[in-house]
């Protein structure tokens, strides 16, 4: 390959000024250097991102949030658990959400306790946010590494 390069830059000479071609050579590995740079740390941000979003997100665990009021010693993955947070959740496979279940309760809920205009606002509002949830669900959460570890560490055999 290098050969080639080398007689098409004697190839132009012989047909172009020397100093044309030399700016022509240096501008290319210029150029090509730049576009190596860039791939190069387009590939490390890249690279980055993957090794952080497959870490274990234990910085996200305060343990201090969690205090034990009893006298019950708590294993350290319970702890764990505990203390991702109140909005923390289990997270469900999209074809083992029951809901037929959630639906029937809110159904429920609404029956018994609200009025006729308000009814049809709030059966709306939740099958919004139901059909919402159902089709923007993700396969997998950022924390689901941590989550299904801190599960599987927390069962009873």
């Amino acid at each position: 390959m290098k050969r080639e390069i080398s007689n098409a830059k004697q190839h132009a000479i012989s047909l172009m000024p020397a100093i044309v071609v030399q700016n022509f050579s240096n501008y290319q590995d210029h150029y090509f250097e730049s576009l190596e740079k860039k791939s190069s740390e387009n590939h490390e941000r890249k690279s980055q991102f993957l090794i952080e979003s497959q870490s274990n997100y234990r910085e996200e665990i305060g343990r201090e949030w969690v205090f034990n009021e009893t006298d019950v010693a708590l294993p350290s993955q319970v702890r764990d658990t505990l203390a991702l947070g109140p909005k923390f959740s289990i997270p469900l496979e999209g074809r083992k959400i029951p809901l037929v279940d959630i639906i029937t309760d809110v159904e429920n809920i609404i029956l018994s306790r609200e009025e006729e205009e308000q009814k049809i606002e709030k059966r709306a509002t939740c099958t919004n946010m139901i059909t919402n949830f159902v089709n923007a669900f993700p396969s997998r959460s950022k924390n689901s590494t941590l989550t299904r570890k801190l599960i599987n560490d927390t069962k009873v055999a």
